[in-house]
């Protein structure tokens, strides 16, 4: 057992591993090699990334740069260059690398280039499984130092917006979780995602628009500075301007929908009871009272939807000016013809 070994017989069997990797990478990757010998390599590389793992949790930080330079080899060859061929090899390997990520084991940041976009793809995958999602899971800290502007990174930008319709996320609230931190890697990234919930709320069923609003409402309340006004102008209030200026009732009703859930947490948050106020009082009164009658109906029952709109924090006098505007609006629209 690895644990009865020297640690410099463990150093001695990480060299071992490396020279196994090595020859098992060449074997598989030879014009020459048989099926036979390629599907024995495989099965070989299965084993080497196994005991690489276990040779981790054994050598704690004294790890031997032959060990990496195994991980790194595994990682770089095997991920995204076997394609569906050894799905329990991959995983290994995506499970090693996320191990020497999460022990912040050196070069650490050398393993995600491969290993993030692995795990998403995955998990956005028609047969994806909860496993799948939790190998995501590990990554979220990885993705901080993904450099979204890069050219380079495009397939694993398009993977993290699949995310954003894949069952396996929506379905589980640290799969959504997931989607609304991604809001905060990058302005760019967060236009887009928003921009793909739109394009599926049309469609959505009710399930899905609920799971949406929840995404909604955990990325505001992650955010701050910058990203919180990106969260609330971009997002919250684009989505509130739609659903006043929505072509059907239908659509309407789908974005009041996923605004609804988000409504329904401001009983206990006094901060996002004073971001509805501050975010529909621009746009709300000012449409009830438009020529176009639609315009008048969504904005209608969207104040009803959201209605009371109030800041906990504000003067009584206030309050109450604010809460009579908004009843005063809904009597009018009662009785608009």
């Amino acid at each position: 057992a690895i644990q009865e070994l020297s640690l410099q017989q463990k150093i001695k069997l990480c060299e071992v591993v490396e020279d196994c990797a090595k020859w098992n990478i060449d074997q598989y990757f030879s014009a020459d090699s048989s099926e036979d010998v390629k599907s024995l390599s495989l099965e070989n590389l299965r084993g080497t990334a196994s005991l690489s793992m276990a040779l981790v949790h054994h050598l704690h930080q004294n790890i031997p740069a032959a060990l990496f330079r195994t991980v790194r080899l595994l990682h770089d060859r095997t991920l995204l260059n076997l394609g569906t061929s050894s799905p329990v090899l991959q995983d290994t390997v995506s499970s090693l690398c996320m191990l020497w990520w999460e022990k912040s084991l050196p070069r650490r940041e050398t393993l995600i280039a491969h290993s993030v976009p692995y795990a998403l793809i995955r998990a956005v995958g028609s047969a994806a499984k909860p496993a799948d999602l939790r190998r995501c899971l590990q990554t979220r800290d990885a993705l901080q130092l993904l450099d979204f502007s890069d050219p380079s990174i495009a397939d694993t930008k398009r993977l993290l917006l699949r995310a954003a319709i894949a069952p396996v996320f929506l379905a589980r609230p640290e799969g959504r979780k997931f989607l609304a931190d991604l809001f905060s890697l990058d302005g760019q990234l967060a236009q887009e995602l928003a921009d793909v919930i739109r394009i599926q709320i049309p469609s959505a069923h009710r399930k899905i628009l609920e799971f949406y609003g929840d995404v909604l409402y955990r990325a505001w309340r992650g955010a701050s500075g910058g990203v919180l006004l990106r969260v609330e102008n971009d997002v919250m209030q684009a989505l509130m301007t739609a659903a006043i200026h929505a072509a059907t009732p239908a659509l309407a009703a789908s974005i009041r929908c996923v605004l609804d859930v988000v409504h329904n947490h401001r009983d206990t948050d006094k901060a996002l009871s004073a971001a509805l106020l501050r975010l529909y009082e621009p746009i709300l009164f000012r449409s009830a009272r438009v020529a176009n009658p639609a315009v008048r109906r969504n904005a209608l029952n969207l104040t009803q939807a959201a209605f009371p709109l109030y800041d906990p924090e504000a003067p009584p006098e206030e309050t109450g000016t604010v809460l009579l505007q908004q009843l005063s609006l809904i009597r009018e629209a009662l009785g608009d013809d």
